[in-house]
């Protein structure tokens, strides 16, 4: 029992010499990407990206006055699935949505690039979106409240209730 005991530190201490040999912080090559199950609150400032996986709808929550700077990914979840991201709070990170379905409710600030391919996203927006890449593609659609600096306009649809829109490039 010993022995293996010692096997096992010596192992952890050959995974942490070689993650810090090559400029990685051990507990960020662990934790850098975080999967949930169901629903999932952030209530204090995050750095990790968080992944969708397939297997049922999921929700993520970003609470008021939480700035969420990692990478939120649907890309890994089926199409006929609609995974929800809610943000109260501030997104500076990427949100990438794929081919998959998905309804973002933006209440806050995002300020990371919202990148998409051929997904159905519904985004409602009744806070701030000033990414400085945000294209619409054909399938998703866009009801706003709220301000946007800039959209890439790919065929999607857009709803401008109130609020402001800086710049409309249409490119389909």
């Amino acid at each position: 029992m010993k022995q293996r005991a010692k096997r096992l530190m010596v192992y952890l201490l050959v995974t942490l010499l070689v993650c810090q040999a090559i400029g990685y912080d051990v507990l960020m090559v662990v934790a850098a990407r975080i999967t949930f199950d169901d629903e999932l609150q952030i209530t204090t400032d995050s750095s990790d990206d968080y992944i969708y996986l397939s297997g049922g709808a999921k929700t993520l929550t970003v609470a008021e006055d939480v700035t969420l700077s990692g990478n939120v990914d649907f890309t890994l979840e089926e199409s006929s699935v609609e995974n929800a991201l809610v943000n109260n709070g501030t997104i500076s990170g990427k949100i990438l949505i794929g081919d998959a379905a998905a309804r973002i409710t933006n209440n806050g600030t995002i300020t990371g690039d919202i990148n998409m391919n051929e997904s159905t996203a519904q985004i409602t927006n009744n806070g701030t979106i000033s990414s400085g890449s945000f294209n619409l593609t054909t399938g998703s659609s866009l009801y706003s409240i709220g301000a946007i600096s800039t959209i890439t306009m790919e065929g999607g649809k857009l709803e401008i209730v109130g609020g402001s829109v800086g710049t409309i490039l249409d490119t389909s």
